[in-house]
């Protein structure tokens, strides 16, 4: 009990002691100003550059709503070409298949008209063909035929000019027998003479002009 009650005698001087802070030296309040002034500069001088990083930060902020109502334009935009372009490219694309399809067709058709063309054609070559045979072997007939032709007559007009050689001789011979009694005179005078006539006209006839008689005597 006894230290309790020294303990509390002890707190009781405390108490008495006086409160506060000890009264610094002009000294230290010429420090205490400057640093003050020193932090209020520095305080100023944080305000103007959050003002400016405020200032800033709404900038950027009002910039990037810019920016994305630009890039939203732009997107809608490249949406809306892309879809053009899509379109286009779907409508060339079956444009394009459809008229693939058309030449197509119409190459079929051309193959199938160039086929019939060929095969009409290699029928009238054919045909062509056939005629020239039966023109060329109706020629050769024919030649030959002439060629027949042309042997008989020719073997007729040696049949015929060998008769015609030998009446001619005959009426030489007889020519010269009127002629042998022409000269010798007589009363068959008239007659040879007739004779004579006759056998001009013969001789005339074979388109002999002259002809040299020779006497057989």
């Amino acid at each position: 009990m006894a230290k309790k009650a020294g303990k509390g005698k002890k707190g009781k001087k405390k108490a008495d002691a006086p409160i506060g802070v000890p009264i610094p030296s002009p000294a230290q309040f010429d420090n205490l100003d400057r640093e003050y002034e020193t932090l209020e500069r520095i305080l100023l001088e944080k305000s103007v550059e959050a003002e400016e990083m405020l200032r800033a930060a709404r900038d950027d902020r009002v910039t990037m709503k810019e920016m994305e109502k630009e890039l939203a334009e732009t997107q809608h935009a490249t949406f809306a070409v892309t879809s053009d372009v899509a379109r286009e490219y779907k409508a060339s694309q079956e444009s394009l298949i459809q008229e693939i399809n058309r030449l197509e067709t119409f190459l079929t058709e051309q193959n199938e008209e160039l086929d019939i063309c060929n095969h009409e054609y290699q029928e009238m070559v054919r045909q062509k063909d056939d005629e020239i045979a039966v023109k060329e072997a109706a020629i050769e007939e024919i030649k030959q035929r002439m060629d027949d032709m042309t042997n008989e007559f020719a073997d007729m007009m040696t049949d015929t000019l060998t008769i015609l050689r030998r009446q001619l001789d005959t009426t030489v011979e007889q020519f010269n027998k009127s002629k042998a009694a022409k000269d010798t005179g007589g009363a068959d005078n008239e007659e040879n003479i007739q004779n004579n006539s006759t056998y001009l006209a013969k001789f005339k006839e074979f388109n002999v002009e002259q002809l040299t008689i020779t006497n057989p005597s």
